[in-house]
């Protein structure tokens, strides 16, 4: 039996060490040099790894180590290889083709003996002190890997730079990256271009297809003059691919200056990165595009971005979304759209959208803010809702953004609803503008405030529909007007003077006191609001989904009833931190437990403002804690109940 062992051990050792690390040097004169070869190791030396001793380019042995049988020394590459490229600059005279299950990182300084080894020049993902760069010449693409769902395909910490395509389509100047298990990370794409007649898919910096992934990278200053669909910085060709952690800036195409989305991305992901200062020079999309002809199984989604300062020629300075199958689904959250602008020609009432121009197919936008957009010529500053089928909006924040015309915060001209949304300081003509005789849309428990016209006069909506098209319910008006010749369904709404004619169960007296800093643009309720306690109860918003909360999170109602606008009086963020400037009794306190005097929802902090527990209690319900200092909030049908208790 010991044998047996013995043999399964010695298959093991075989099988770790099979798979190689190749140490690859320049070694012209004054270049990094590695250190002595361990087991698993194999030098590699450029000026002298080619047939007789000569000098090979990266690509030209990369290419070799691909054949059947190369004809440079040693054997093809295995799955499972790794290629470690010391610092320098590796000049290429081809693009150079990774196979899948080989994986290739840069920036050594040749005396590591491990990945983990290389030493960061900053915080930022892609910054090594060993700078390791492929530099295109000006002509040639830089890595094209093949796509595997299996093989694990690595390339990192790698600066492409001046590298091009002129002649592939759904290839990048600097990287083609696809398969389900290949991932670009770590790296910098810079000084790439895509020229010529290069059409379907290309990109300046880098393409991804096949479920690719490319993260935590830093594409900036690409340059696409091709004729065809393609982004400057990233273009996406291929279902559930990912796109995260990254920053896009400064580069530039013909649309889709930054990222571009293109025929078929089912499922792709685009998160938390930065696209910013990017240009659409003659078309769409400064920050993104898409042109998506594919049916999606899954939605895209966009989350966690900041996408800000992208200029385009035409419409969408941010973002330009659009499907041509209606049933595609788009989930925005959590995304900040700031200073973009959409340079649009005017008289045309379907181009513009500073921020964001969507089309054609069904959108979610979720915890969003929309600030200091702006379209130079044609009408609307944030959102251009075109042809799109249906568009949920949540959560969300219209400020600061102008136009020269109409809708400087939203130009409507299909279907959309609108839940806890804050309107404030846009201006332009109207804030809200409406436009055709389809369109059907609700607001419910949204702000408008502060929002003025060029002139200064408080701006107004453009209501372009039948009566039963528009409702507005637990909406809040303030320095707005309405006009148009239709009138809306109000119902439990707050004005600032006067109630429309029609509006059911509203109130007036919505001034500048009604809100808690008017001037310093907080724009939540004050204690004694006619806003507080005066709603409608949604029971259900599309979906049959209740409004159970405000646009920080808060949890609806608070007190007798709901509040009229986006945020709920008294409410508590979800993750919330307690400084209490007051204190009501609502538990007394015997021995390690807290007992309630009344029945409702409680939340309990340390008192360094972390998150101890949460429920729903009644009256005379004892609750256990250890030792220690406790900031306990109780929320009943009547008041709001916040005190300091020492166990």
């Amino acid at each position: 039996m010991k044998k047996i062992f013995l043999l399964i051990a010695l298959i093991s050792s075989v099988s770790t060490f099979s798979a190689k690390t190749y140490l690859v040097q320049l070694g012209t004169p004054g270049s990094a040099s590695w250190r002595a070869a361990g087991v698993g190791d194999t030098l590699v030396n450029l000026s002298t790894v080619g047939t007789g001793g000569a000098v090979a380019a990266l690509n030209e042995w990369l290419n070799d180590k691909i054949q059947a049988t190369p004809v440079f020394s040693g054997p093809k590459f295995a799955s499972g290889d790794q290629i470690w490229l010391a610092k320098g600059t590796y000049t290429i005279t081809g693009r150079d083709s990774i196979i899948a299950g080989i994986s290739m990182y840069g920036g050594f300084a040749g005396t590591e003996f491990s990945i983990t080894e290389r030493v960061k020049g900053s915080t930022t993902a892609w910054d090594y002190s060993n700078v390791t760069i492929i530099d295109g010449a000006s002509a040639y693409i830089g890595i094209m890997t093949s796509s595997s769902a299996t093989l694990t395909t690595v390339i990192d910490g790698i600066t492409f730079q001046n590298c091009a395509n002129s002649i592939r389509n759904s290839s990048g100047g600097a990287a083609k990256i696809q398969g389900a298990k290949t991932v670009m990370q770590n790296c910098i794409v810079t000084a790439c271009k895509a020229t010529g007649t290069v059409a379907t898919g290309a990109s300046a910096g880098v393409s991804i297809l096949s479920k690719g992934t490319v993260k935590d990278s830093y594409i900036h200053h690409n340059t696409s003059t091709s004729t065809g669909t393609g982004g400057g910085g990233v273009t996406v060709y291929g279902d559930t691919c990912l796109v995260t952690g990254c920053k896009i800036e400064n580069n530039t195409s013909g649309a889709g200056g930054g990222l571009y989305l293109y025929s078929k991305t089912s499922g792709t992901k685009v998160i938390n990165c930065s696209i910013s200062n990017n240009t659409a020079t003659t078309g769409n999309g400064g920050g993104i595009s898409s042109y998506i002809t594919a049916v999606n199984a899954a939605p895209i989604t966009i989350s966690g971005c900041t996408i800000s300062s992208n200029t385009a020629a035409a419409s969408g300075g941010g973002a330009y979304l659009t499907q041509t199958n209606a049933a595609n689904i788009f989930l925005i959250s959590a995304c900040t759209f700031t200073s973009n602008i959409s340079n649009a020609a005017s008289g045309n009432s379907a181009t513009g959208g500073g921020g964001v121009w969507t089309g054609a197919c069904n959108y979610v936008f979720d915890k969003c803010s929309f600030t200091g957009n702006s379209s130079t010529y044609a009408a609307n500053g944030a959102m251009l809702i075109n042809s799109a089928v249906s568009t949920l909006i949540t959560n969300s924040k219209f400020i600061g953004n102008t136009s020269p015309t109409m809708g400087s915060a939203i130009y409507c001209r299909m279907n959309m609803t609108v839940n806890n949304c804050l309107f404030a300081g846009n201006t332009g003509t109207t804030v809200i503008h409406f436009y055709g005789g389809t369109v059907s849309s609700s607001f419910n428990n949204c702000t408008f405030a502060n929002n003025l016209s060029s002139a200064a006069a408080p701006a107004n909506f453009q209501l372009l529909a039948l009566l039963p098209k528009y409702s507005f319910t637990n909406c809040l008006f303030n320095k707005i007007g309405i006009y148009s010749g239709q009138t809306p369904l109000f119902s439990n709404c707050g004005f600032e003077t006067t109630i429309p004619a029609g509006g059911v169960n509203c109130v007036t007296d919505i001034t500048d006191a009604s809100f808690k800093n008017y001037t310093g643009g907080d724009f939540s309720l004050s204690e004694f609001s006619p806003a507080v306690d005066t709603g409608l109860n949604l029971t259900d918003s599309i979906g049959n989904k209740k409004i159970t909360s405000d646009i920080l999170g808060c949890a609806r109602p608070v007190g007798s009833g709901y509040d009229m606008g986006c945020y709920e009086y008294g409410g508590v963020p979800p993750t919330a931190v307690f400084s209490p400037h007051r204190e009501i009794i609502g538990f007394s306190v015997l021995k390690n437990a807290l007992i309630s005097k009344f029945g409702g929802t409680v939340r309990i902090f340390s008192i360094a403002g972390k998150s101890v527990s949460t429920g729903v209690i009644s009256e005379g319900d004892k609750i256990t804690l250890p030792s220690g200092i406790y900031i306990v909030h109780l929320s009943t049908s009547q008041a709001e109940m916040v005190q300091k208790v020492v166990l």
